[in-house]
């Protein structure tokens, strides 16, 4: 047999191996989850960084207790005289030590980097959560203050310390081209998550996927209604729409009508740029309702319309529809703070 003939097997039985490792290192991590949720809730796993201190923030911590180790029954490869492949020789409580080990047995370097950035996003997952119960612990979807301004600015100062001190950890495993490790889904989910807290648990988890699952799509129709950076290919924006209109039904059917309003009112993004902008005018619960649904339909209504090329609006037609659903002396008001 010549050499050509012997590489392909070689090559296959490398291809496998590797498979099993990565493999493996998942689901040993879901079994180390499931056999002690109480450490894998607060803590990582390998001894390179702890994410729970007394003062709340996440920091490095060279002496990390790690937690115990599960045995892991070697893999036999079939009918091959080489030794058995022990999961124990890659495995280490340290975590600089386990990705060595898995440098030295042949891991691509993008499977290390998959691997090592789902432990650490886990890892620090009570921290965000943490930090986000603090911010949305006595949330009300209409509060638009000065108060609630500086609340927001207070929470991105936190996740700007949480997100660093976890990429410092990715630094020092894998070196300055790991570091990057975006972190925007895992904030908004730990947001929707505390915000959502006033639907009832099984329908609040389906939400939470559905939003989740969305987010790429809600973000195109948010480019869509603002008129800039349109697709070109009208089939494009034709398919965002149908995207859109398909989750706007599934939640729909998963939700009453008024649990559906209150989900948007606290999720969507016309609600998050209202809070915004109306922060000097500090909207009542009625006034935002009200004001809220004008916006929406008029954002909803733009998507429509750009991406169909047709002439834009304008937004007068909105302000006056506002005007008589508030009195005199707060529409004046409102107008006065718009965006101010």
């Amino acid at each position: 047999m010549n050499s050509a003939k012997l590489a392909f097997p070689l090559l296959l039985l490398s291809a496998g191996l590797l498979a099993a490792v990565v493999w493996q290192a998942r689901w040993l991590r879901e079994l180390r989850h499931a056999n002690n949720p109480a450490a894998s809730a607060g803590s990582t796993t390998r001894g390179l960084f702890s994410t729970a201190s007394s003062s709340g923030s996440a920091v490095p911590n060279e002496t990390y207790d790690a937690q115990a180790r599960i045995p892991v029954a070697p893999i036999t490869p079939r009918a091959t005289n080489k030794p058995a492949f022990d999961w124990r020789q890659v495995e280490s409580e340290d975590y600089r030590t386990y990705v060595k080990n898995l440098r030295d047995i042949g891991c691509p370097e993008q499977t290390i980097r998959d691997i090592v950035s789902a432990d650490v996003r886990q890892a620090f997952a009570a921290q965000r959560a943490e930090v986000v119960a603090e911010r949305f612990r006595d949330f009300k979807y209409w509060k638009s203050d000065t108060e609630e301004a500086a609340a927001r600015t207070a929470l991105e100062t936190r996740q700007r310390e949480v997100d660093e001190t976890m990429r410092a950890a990715v630094r020092e495993l894998l070196g300055a081209d790991g570091a990057t490790l975006p972190t925007h889904a895992e904030w908004q989910q730990a947001a929707w998550s505390q915000q959502l807290g006033f639907l009832p648990a099984d329908k609040r988890d389906q939400t939470l996927a559905l939003l989740s699952q969305s987010e790429e799509v809600d973000r195109q129709i948010q480019v869509l209604a603002g008129g800039r950076r349109i697709p070109e290919n009208p089939e494009e924006r034709l398919r965002i729409l149908e995207a859109y209109e398909r989750r706007k039904n599934e939640l729909r059917n998963l939700l009453t009508p008024d649990e559906y309003e209150l989900v948007e009112m606290t999720a969507s993004w016309t609600a998050n740029n209202l809070r915004r902008a109306m922060s000097k005018f500090e909207p009542t619960e009625e006034e935002f309702r009200v004001i809220f649904r004008e916006w929406r339909h008029q954002d909803e209504n733009l998507a429509n319309i750009f991406a169909k090329g047709e002439p834009d609006p304008g937004k007068e037609h909105v302000f006056a529809s506002i005007k008589n659903l508030l009195t005199p002396e707060r529409y004046t008001l409102y107008r006065e703070t718009w965006w101010k």
